[in-house]
């Protein structure tokens, strides 16, 4: 499929989740590890997953799973077509392009599992198979030097270098959920950015 086509229905998925996660914000009611009986949602205590289990926090039906589940395969839809307009565009010769896409992919595919039990399990498995991505991505930036869009992600990815870190070593535990969302916010705004320069 022609790049520039991958890219425009993928800031339309992006576009899409942002609205699928404000809505799904707006009708939780499950309250947070900080307060589990507040019935609306904490921007800076609930943690997205908040959004997609099917229980809340008291074991009541979550109003917001639904939505959240559908935001979450989304999201991940549409940064596999990131992945892929990204790698016909960028992308230096060689392995390259088929490294940036089939890492994304799969580290995409992966990350459609994190509704299930198999969340903390699968987090491992989404970082290293998207590491090969990550280094696709900031070498094919260095390469074709996009300035704006290397230092934008260099940003985005200390952000989830950060919440990979506070994850597994729960330093600074208290400050993840706000912490995963400002990465949220880099993360995507980022490869909007990027899809928005591909014509």
């Amino acid at each position: 499929m022609n790049a520039a086509l991958l890219a425009q229905w993928s800031n339309i998925g992006l576009l899409t989740f942002i609205a699928l996660y404000i809505y799904a914000s707006i009708i939780y009611d499950g309250g947070s590890k900080v307060d589990p009986h507040r019935k609306s949602w904490d921007w800076i205590n609930n943690f997205w997953c908040d959004l997609i289990w099917p229980t809340t926090l008291l074991d009541e039906p979550n109003r917001a799973s639904k939505w959240g589940i559908t935001a979450n395969f989304v999201l991940c839809f549409s940064f596999i077509l990131f992945f892929l307009a990204f790698a016909q565009v960028y992308a230096p010769g060689g392995y390259w392009p088929t490294i940036v896409s089939i890492s994304g992919i799969v580290a995409m595919l992966c990350a459609m599992l994190i509704i299930t039990k198999l969340h903390d399990a699968i987090m491992a498995v989404i970082i290293l198979s998207g590491i090969p991505a990550m280094i696709g991505l900031i070498y094919s930036l260095v390469v074709t030097q996009q300035t704006t869009a290397l230092y934008w992600g260099s940003i985005a990815l200390l952000l989830v270098l950060i919440n990979i870190y506070i994850f597994y070593t729960h330093h600074g535990e208290r400050f993840l959920p706000l912490v995963q969302k400002i990465a949220f916010v880099a993360v995507i705004s980022w490869a909007f950015f990027i899809n928005s320069t591909i014509q």
